[in-house]
């Protein structure tokens, strides 16, 4: 993250699968500059912004066949 910073971009983004942010890690991230974080719903938290049920349900269906 620190070398981000270096290159100065205008914004940082963040974009995870599974939302597994301990204590205070969603604060030291923000403090490290960056402004957005978008998780999926594999585990419900405040920053799920998209869905993968559909895809998991999916697999699982073509798996069982």
């Amino acid at each position: 993250m620190i070398q981000l910073q270096h290159q100065k971009p205008r914004s940082i983004s963040i974009i995870v699968t599974h939302a597994f942010f301990v204590d205070s890690a969603i604060k030291q991230l923000n403090e490290l500059g960056v402004s957005n974080i978008w998780s999926s719903d594999s585990i419900p938290h405040a920053t799920n912004a998209f869905s993968i049920i559909d895809t998991v349900a999916e697999k699982i269906k073509m798996t069982l066949k």
